[in-house]
């Protein structure tokens, strides 16, 4: 596994010659003329930038964070995928688990 320690995000990695910087550049390219890179760029820079070694390692509370963002990055992954496979209702569950975790996300950031 690449330095992304998560299925999803070592894929998108693998496809660019396991080179993270790679991947977030191609997808940073794409985000400019695909909404759908669009919506995953927002999502993955972050953390592709950690895995690249272009932002430094959370700590604490941020690692807590970070953590999230990453889970939440992996099932946007994952519903992209189930979409295109036509699977809606892996898409489905995928959507109400995302929405789920994105509550506890946004949580956190208004607790501060």
């Amino acid at each position: 596994m690449s330095m992304a320690t998560s299925p999803g995000l070592d894929a998108i990695i693998a496809r660019h010659g396991g080179d993270p910087g790679a991947a977030l550049d191609a997808l940073s390219l794409a985000a400019g003329t695909d909404p759908a890179a669009a919506r995953l760029h927002g999502v993955l820079r972050p953390v592709l930038e950690r895995a690249a070694g272009r932002a430094p390692a959370p700590t604490g509370e941020a690692a807590l964070n970070a953590r999230l963002e990453e889970r939440l990055a992996e099932i946007v992954v994952a519903m992209e995928d189930a979409r295109a496979a036509g699977d809606d209702d892996r898409a489905q569950a995928l959507h109400a688990r995302y929405i789920e975790l994105a509550t506890t996300y946004a949580g956190r950031l208004a607790r501060g």
